[in-house]
């Protein structure tokens, strides 16, 4: 078994204000929406999809060690069927390789399986984003399919995106002893 190198706590306001200079970062924005985004509408968007704010969970990922933000972990149910939740990690840019996504997105995963009615994990990654869908990839989920023209650009184009979903029973967490299956 591998200790998590962080930990997970709801965010702070001052924490989603971190967030927005995140999403803010041109590079960032590129990498992450395929485009450029305007990350207060893409907030308000987010939330707005959730059935209630109380259902929506967030999760600010810290390291252990020096106490630094380094990712953001959303979870919400009803996409579209609610056992079935879409989730998401937004990454700080200056640490964009340092596997703090992928181990803020286990963990985040970890706590979800274990303390909701989640059967399934599921969302789109726009088919340019090869780093965000190998990362899904890396934590077990599998390519369902091609969502054509599904996430709307500035410009007025659309962009195709991968379905990815994560079945609860297929969890494999890097962090327990389980083989196979969620938390117990």
């Amino acid at each position: 078994m591998t200790e998590s190198r962080l930990y997970l706590r709801p965010p702070t306001e001052e924490d989603g204000q971190q967030l927005l200079t995140w999403l803010e970062d041109a590079n960032h924005q590129k990498g992450y929406f395929g485009t450029d985004v305007d990350p207060s509408e893409w907030m308000e968007d987010y939330a707005s999809l959730a059935p209630s704010m109380e259902q929506l969970r967030m999760f600010a990922g810290f390291t252990k060690d020096t106490d630094t933000l380094v990712a953001f972990c959303n979870f919400k149910p009803g996409y579209p069927i609610p056992w079935v939740w879409d989730c998401e990690v937004i990454s700080n840019p200056r640490m964009s390789d340092s596997g703090y996504g992928l181990e803020a997105l286990a963990l985040g995963i970890e706590e979800i399986f274990r303390t909701e009615a989640a059967h399934k994990l599921a969302g789109p990654v726009i088919s340019s984003n090869e780093k965000s869908y190998r990362l899904a990839e890396k934590l077990g989920f599998v390519r369902e399919g091609t969502l054509r023209q599904h996430l709307l650009q500035k410009d007025g184009s659309a962009r195709d995106a991968y379905l990815y979903g994560l079945l609860k029973s297929d969890w494999i967490s890097p962090f327990s002893d389980n083989e196979k299956g969620a938390p117990e």
